[in-house]
């Protein structure tokens, strides 16, 4: 409400100022006097109020600050008091007075605030009044065309000319901005057009003014623009600084600015045609190849360099001219980028665009724009880092990269992946039909590098994360994307592995026991045993291991660490942890099975060379010595471990070499067990058993595979019942070997004698006194 009076009062005070001014008839009155002598008087009044207000004010306080004193004595004084009543009565009536008296100033400061607002809004109207006054008597000049000086349309230009400029520049705004507002009666004065509608024919006249007012701002604009270039010319920095000091009150100098940067040769000299043409002869030594990317980029930097010189240059011209410098620079800078970079974009990345969006497009051909662009998104990225370096503070990279490549990579990253595509299908047409390697495992990783840190550069931040995701693996266990790495390296290898799975089973199957038995030469049989069954199998699974572990170090080396944000690394470290689990299941499967095959192998070359005159010989069949010698079959079984340990020390690497041996004997075991019984054996038979099984232990040992070793020891300690005479072998049983009756019958029915062997009454057979004690358990 007081803010609405205030406003019309000053609707008022304006009326009646144009009516002295302009006169009714709306000519100057000359006579006219100030309007102002009231609100003067009002204004004493009032300032005298206000000094009686403050000197109470002052009065009050000081009272109040003596009882606060009077009351903190008697609150020291309360103790000794306490017993006589009046203390607390005097206490509690003297905080009482305060209270009131605190109540007093606090009213009187209120009026005292008031009357100093009231002061203010009067003050105000005062110099509204004023300032009115004299703009208005401007605005009359306006109205005045007969007597003004040459070149001069009006009293009023003549009366502005006389000025200096800023001061010309800066009251005309202002009595543009004044005719504008009586016009509609909008603006500061706050007041609604039907309030107090202005008569039609001051109405014309205002508006006759006004556009009067406006021709002279244009005509004062445009004399100082062209003083700004005639110093510009001459170098006069003082000179233009005054004039565009004088520009920015029109519309904050928006036309001097643009003006200006449309006047430097950094713009001027831009000739889309001649930046193509030097482009395509720098491209066309080798289109698509890195020597044509170098040579292109090497160009974009002389260009970004020249841009970057020129724009520290008239940064310092800038700062010496505009009173806005930053806002110059930011606007130049700006115009950089729209003018000038895309123009040095459009001409580099246009050859290999061509080539990449046509029909008979090829992967090369695709890789090579790819490969401009990353190199120019960051070549484009140096440019704006070195503009920041110089001051150029107001450019937000990321925003400006977006726009500017936008045109160019509309479809990445859909290119991206038609690419990884094409290159994980030639390279897996190049190596088809061969052994496992690690040059394709190789030639993957450094294509995936290449595209994922390709992909963080130039795909969308809403894009990125996704992308980048399905460029290193599938959310799958299928493994089957053509465009990931982990996919296709998976699918390499474990093609790798299978293809020497098949390869050596058919090898196995193939081995006649003939073939086995009639090979005199020891090494060659083992070679033949070993490498036919796990050599293929070990050689690839020693490449995969060393590719699994090269791509591993690699990727947290180059790929990984690169990668942003924190949880996407994270999700593609569980990817490859995943990764390399599976496959080493898969590993571990293709190892036992090649053990399996092994062991049928070796099984049809016990069978084919150990005879039954090994361990049932008459006295004949002994030569000098042979009592103390393994059989035949023992020797070319273990000469067979040995050479298993050899090929996993090649193959495999030391670490593993143990653990595969020590499975492998955990498996040989009962085959051996099955072969043993199916022989039958006297005295000396037996001891050539544990002549066998001995060595068995110690080529185990000697492997790394002691527990194996042991059960051996162990066997051969059971292989005592097949020597002893039958009356010692219950209590050999119950105190020494202490083992079940089913093994025990195991071993009564490989002896010779079993059927006929009795206990020491006679009575007894040795199978029939140990199933009666299997059945009694």
């Amino acid at each position: 409400m007081a803010t609405t009076r205030v406003r019309g009062a000053e609707v008022r005070v304006v009326d009646d100022l144009v009516r002295e001014v302009l006169g009714p008839s709306g000519s100057r009155n000359k006579a006219a006097e100030g309007g102002a002598g009231a609100v003067k008087e009002l204004l004493d009044a009032l300032r005298g109020a206000t000094g009686e207000a403050r000197r109470l004010e002052s009065h009050f306080l000081a009272r109040r600050d003596k009882l606060v004193q009077e009351l903190r004595r008697l609150g020291s004084t309360r103790a000794a008091k306490e017993k006589d009543g009046k203390g607390e009565e005097q206490t509690r009536a003297m905080a009482k007075h305060l209270e009131s008296i605190e109540g007093r100033v606090e009213r009187v400061s209120n009026l005292s605030s008031h009357a100093g607002d009231r002061l203010v809004r009067l003050e105000r109207r005062r110099d509204f009044a004023r300032e009115s006054k004299v703009l208005l008597g401007y605005l009359s000049n306006f109205s005045e065309t007969e007597g003004c000086a040459a070149g001069c349309a009006n009293r009023g230009e003549e009366t502005l000319d006389r000025l200096d400029e800023f001061e010309a520049a800066t009251l005309a705004i202002k009595l543009r901005a004044l005719g504008e507002k009586l016009l509609v009666r909008t603006g500061d004065l706050d007041v609604p057009p039907a309030a107090s509608p202005v008569p039609g024919r001051r109405r014309t006249e205002l508006a006759t003014i006004v556009e009067r007012i406006q021709v002279y701002c244009d005509k004062l604009e445009n004399r100082l623009i062209l003083g700004f270039d005639k110093f510009s010319r001459h170098k006069n920095f003082a000179r233009m600084r005054e004039c565009s000091r004088c520009l920015l009150l029109f519309q904050g100098g928006a036309r001097l600015t643009s003006h200006y940067l449309a006047s430097r040769p950094l713009f001027l000299e831009t000739n889309p045609k001649t930046l193509e043409e030097e482009a395509s002869a720098a491209a066309s030594s080798d289109s698509g190849g890195p020597k044509a990317t170098k040579q292109l980029m090497d160009l974009l930097g002389r260009w970004y360099k020249h841009g970057l010189e020129s724009v520290k240059k008239e940064r310092q011209v800038i700062n010496e001219v505009f009173p806005n410098a930053d806002r110059i620079t930011n606007e130049l800078v700006r115009r950089l980028f729209e003018q000038n970079v895309q123009s040095y974009l459009a001409a580099v990345l246009a050859p290999s665009r061509a080539a990449a969006t046509a029909a008979r497009r090829t992967a090369e051909d695709i890789r090579g724009f790819l490969r401009v662009a990353a190199a120019a998104y960051e070549k484009t990225r140096e440019l704006a880092a070195g503009l920041q370096t110089i001051g150029c503070g107001g450019i937000d990279v990321e925003a400006r990269m977006g726009e500017l490549f936008s045109e160019h990579l509309d479809s990445y990253p859909e290119v991206e992946f038609e690419l990884l595509e094409a290159l994980y299908a030639s390279l897996r047409a190049k190596h088809q039909g061969k052994v496992l390697g690690c040059e394709m495992v190789v030639e993957c990783f450094e294509v995936a590098k290449e595209s994922i840190a390709r992909c963080q550069l130039l795909s969308l931040e809403q894009d990125r994360a996704d992308s980048v995701q399905k460029m290193f693996s599938s959310d799958s266990s299928r493994y089957a994307s053509p465009h990931s790495l982990v996919d296709v390296v998976y699918q390499y290898m474990i093609g790798g592995l299978q293809s020497a799975m098949d390869s050596s089973e058919k090898a196995c199957s193939s081995l006649s026991s003939f073939s086995l038995m009639g090979d005199q030469d020891a090494e060659a049989l083992h070679k033949k045993v070993v490498g036919t069954s796990l050599g293929e199998v070990f050689a690839v699974v020693g490449t995969l291991s060393k590719c699994v572990s090269n791509l591993e170090q690699g990727l947290r080396e180059d790929v990984l660490d690169a990668i942003s944000p924190e949880a996407l690394r994270d999700k593609c470290e569980d990817y490859l942890v995943s990764f390399i689990g599976l496959l080493e299941g898969t590993v571990a499967q293709a190892l036992s099975m090649s053990v399996s095959n092994c062991l049928q192998v070796l099984a049809r070359v016990l069978k084919a060379r150990q005879k039954r005159a090994d361990f049932s010989p008459q006295d004949d069949d002994f030569g000098m010595g042979a009592m103390g010698k393994a059989t035949p079959a023992c020797v070319v079984a273990v000469g067979c471990i040995r050479a298993v340990h050899k090929l996993c020390l090649d193959e495999l690497g030391e670490p593993n070499a143990a653990p595969f041996m020590t499975e492998l004997g955990y498996s040989i075991m009962p085959a051996l067990r099955n072969h043993f019984g199916s022989f039958a054996y006297n005295p000396q038979g037996a001891l050539r058993l544990k002549r066998d099984l001995a060595e068995y232990a110690e080529a185990f040992k000697s492997v790394g595979a002691p527990g194996v070793s042991r059960q051996f020891d162990d066997l051969s300690e059971q292989a005592n019942l097949l020597v002893v005479m039958p009356e010692s072998i219950p209590d050999l049983v119950e105190e020494d070997l202490k083992i079940s009756p089913s093994e025990v019958l195991f071993w009564m029915k490989l002896r010779a004698d079993h059927k006929t062997a009795r206990l020491g009454d006679g009575k007894q057979t040795l199978e029939a006194y140990f199933s009666t004690k299997g059945a009694a358990r």
